[in-house]
């Protein structure tokens, strides 16, 4: 259920900034990382051996049947571990991350106080994006704009009826990029609480617009109050991020490769 959108408005600008050395989080804020997944990968961060991923992403990364895949998952774990690994001033691999009951990645219930810093990861190919806070809700995603024949006949199934209409009413290039600004909202609120698609896309209402927006997601636990952000995260790539009332989003950092922290063989200047 929509709670009062406000006017129609661009997606957040973002002034991507280089990785720092030792990240600072403030308690109201929210960071985003960008991530080029073939740097990281070029850097040492795409082989599963030489991760530092656990056992068990080891073994979900074995079980990609193409290489690039596998390559883009393991670089977007080393990422993540690297990011998280700088603000809690631990190595990558000494990052210990759980999975919740429904299937939402976490920081282990052993890591105490750390275990406070809330995280979602999203990526499309070979590019991935990283929220990171200080409390949940937190749910981001992000896409690659392409071309979707049917873009239109998708929103039928997955939209509710002010979205099905802008996506009917756009046409070309611009149908295209009002269908995935719907879709990446959508996931980002879905993500926020781990339900993911549990919870049918179809009863979740986001606009297909990228004004920011606050929310009351009637999640299966009870409802969650929300504030929904849009995102240009770079030339043909959109996203969204969903956080909690009174977070703000914070610094925007781009990686492209050696200066992330936790790659094998490569350490930030």
């Amino acid at each position: 259920m929509m709670r009062g959108a406000t006017g129609s408005g661009p997606r957040w600008p973002l002034a991507w900034a280089a990785a720092p050395r030792q990240p600072v989080l403030a308690d109201d804020a929210c960071d985003l990382w960008c991530i080029d997944l073939e740097g990281v990968a070029a850097a040492g961060g795409g082989d599963p051996a030489r991760s530092p991923l656990d056992a068990s992403e080891r073994e979900r990364a074995a079980r990609f049947v193409f290489e690039r895949h596998r390559r883009w998952y393991t670089a977007a774990r080393t990422a993540l571990r690297g990011i998280l690994g700088a603000y809690l001033g631990l190595e990558a691999a000494a990052v210990a991350i759980e999975i919740a009951p429904l299937g939402r990645p976490r920081l282990a219930s052993t890591a105490g106080a750390a275990s406070a810093l809330e995280f979602n990861l999203s990526h499309c190919d070979a590019l991935a994006l990283v929220a990171v806070a200080r409390r949940g809700p937190l749910g981001v995603d992000v896409e690659q704009v392409r071309p979707m024949p049917d873009a239109l006949a998708l929103a039928e199934r997955h939209f509710v009826a002010d979205e099905i209409a802008h996506v009917a009413q756009a046409q070309g290039a611009a149908r295209d990029a009002a269908f995935f600004t719907c879709w990446t909202r959508k996931e980002a609120v879905l993500k926020s609480t781990g339900v993911g698609l549990s919870v049918a896309p179809c009863t979740v209402r986001v606009g297909a617009t990228a004004e920011p927006l606050p929310l009351d997601f009637g999640a299966p636990g009870g409802v969650v109050p929300l504030v929904l952000h849009s995102l240009q995260v770079r030339d043909g790539a959109i996203g969204a991020c969903a956080f909690a009332p009174g977070i703000r989003l914070g610094a925007a950092y781009r990686v492209s490769g050696g200066e992330l922290p936790g790659l094998a063989g490569a350490k930030l200047p």
